[in-house]
């Protein structure tokens, strides 16, 4: 929309989609000079401020060019009447009726035109109906002239609440919640000077209250310098860190609102647990305080207390002493040593070990001494059982070797009888039985499928062999003594 205001010109976006531009910056709103180019959608505007009727009258010029891509108001300035193009002149709807019941005669009376328009240059001639309607043509332009060059009333403030919709729209303004580049320094120059300074005193306020962690009433000054201006130095900047420091701020307030709670609870169920305690009820006396330690891990009086429930002491001064810590490992260290020695007495020589191992991942301050005598142990009892183990062993694993598992199985079982913890022996026992159940279970397939071909002698002869490879335990050896003891 262009509109007038005092004595010139204002282009205003009615919050158009895709903008409009004066002189290729995109504007919200922007004075208008001659030869101002306005770009609306794919249209261009030149604007000129001058006398359009006054000119065409006195020189026959051009009204108005219209097409789909320019609008373009000119006409020679250099006329007798015609304005400084610094004092506007606004066409009415009044004018406009005029101008164009001039330009468009009745219908059914032809158009007549004066013989200066005929000239092909001339593309909205002047329309004419003889020499009277020529002198009533030249009075009403010229009272329309003198009543446009009146000074106009200054504009009045429309209510919204009291005007059409259309009315109140122009009203409204048309910077909020519209997101646009900044636009040219004119915008804050177009202020009056009481606008201005009240736009300078606002940013400042915004600054200041900025620096005093005030980033709510920054945030205020600043929304209403763009409710005026859609950019004002770096407001936009601004605005959005101080909206950033805001939540942060607020973030913090509620942690610390959040701290201040837990505190309160700390204290409600701490007293709580007291209360319980010199009552005697030492179950809730316990679950008070293990509430206060999961606000609180570390706080001594509620460790004290459940320490207190578990006792069921009726004060913190009555719980028992605690034993000293080294000294209960002290005391596992030397039991550990009894039972060492006494495996490794018995010949136990696994045992022995294992236990020495478990004595040294015990940690006495300021003592080694143990760590020695334990790794004495080890080293001892992995020499004798080396030295009383190892032929049976690399025996054992000769007859294995050469597929007699039943002897290889029987020297380990006897070893393992002497010394059940020794896992090599373990594992050499476990390898011969697995070889042993294997060939049971083939022996007694082959005789199943004997029996089901009604050959039971020979199906006979193949459990007696599985049962040469199984001992009672042993996975196969019920089905294999089933069958014999059946056909028997």
């Amino acid at each position: 929309k262009i509109t007038r205001v005092g004595m010139g010109y204002r282009l205003i976006d009615q919050e158009s989609r895709k903008g409009t531009y004066v002189n290729g910056m995109r504007v919200l709103e922007h004075p208008l000079n001659s030869f101002d180019e306005i770009e609306i959608g794919n249209s261009k505007i030149k604007f000129l401020i001058h006398d359009v009727v006054s000119s065409e009258m006195q020189r026959g010029g051009q009204l108005a060019r219209l097409d789909d891509d320019e609008i373009e108001m000119g006409g020679d300035m250099s006329g007798p009447i015609a304005i400084d193009q610094t004092k506007s002149i606004q066409m009415d709807a009044l004018s406009r009726d005029v101008l164009l019941e001039l330009q468009h005669p009745s219908a059914g009376a032809p158009p007549q035109y004066p013989s200066e328009y005929e000239d092909s240059d001339s593309e909205i001639p002047y329309p004419t109906k003889g020499k009277k309607t020529k002198v009533l043509a030249g009075a009403v332009l010229a009272l329309v002239v003198l009543w446009m060059m009146l000074p106009s009333e200054p504009a009045k403030k429309v209510d919204p609440s009291t005007t059409p919709a259309s009315q109140a729209q122009v009203e409204d303004d048309p910077l909020k919640d519209v997101e646009l580049p900044e636009s040219l320094p004119k915008e804050y120059a177009a202020l009056a000077p009481d606008q201005q300074r009240q736009v300078e005193g606002l940013y400042n306020s915004a600054i200041q209250a900025a620096q005093n962690e005030q980033f709510e009433d920054s945030v205020e000054f600043l929304r209403k310098i763009h409710s005026t201006l859609p950019f004002y130095k770096n407001s936009r900047e601004l605005l959005d860190n101080y909206i950033k420091r805001l939540k942060e701020k607020q973030i913090a307030e509620a942690q610390r609102r959040a701290k201040e709670d837990e505190r309160q609870d700390l204290a409600i169920y701490l007293e709580e647990g007291m209360d319980y305690l010199k009552a005697g009820d030492f179950d809730r006396a316990a679950e008070a305080f293990n509430s206060a330690i999961v606000i609180e891990p570390n706080n001594e009086i509620a460790a004290n207390g459940l320490k207190a429930a578990q006792a069921k002491v009726k004060s913190l001064d009555d719980i028992p002493k605690e034993l000293d810590g080294e000294q209960e490992k002290r005391k596992l260290v030397s039991e550990l040593f009894s039972r060492a020695v006494e495996a490794f007495t018995n010949k136990s020589y696994q045992e022995a070990i294992d236990t020495a191992e478990k004595i040294r991942k015990i940690e006495l301050k300021g003592d080694t001494q143990y760590l020695n005598e334990a790794k004495q142990i080890i080293d001892r009892a992995k020499m004798l059982q080396k030295e009383e183990f190892e032929p049976f062993l690399i025996q054992a694993k000769e007859k294995y070797a050469e597929g007699d598992y039943n002897a290889s199985r029987d020297l380990c079982e006897e070893m393992l009888k002497r010394d059940p913890s020794y896992d090599e022996v373990k594992e050499c026992v476990g390898k011969a039985k697995k070889q042993l159940n294997r060939l049971a279970k083939e022996a007694y397939t082959y005789g199943y499928i004997l029996e089901s071909m009604n050959r039971i002698e020979e199906a006979k002869q193949y459990w007696s062999r599985a049962r040469n490879y199984v001992r009672k335990g042993d996975d196969y050896f019920d089905k294999v003594m089933d069958k014999l003891e059946y056909y028997e």
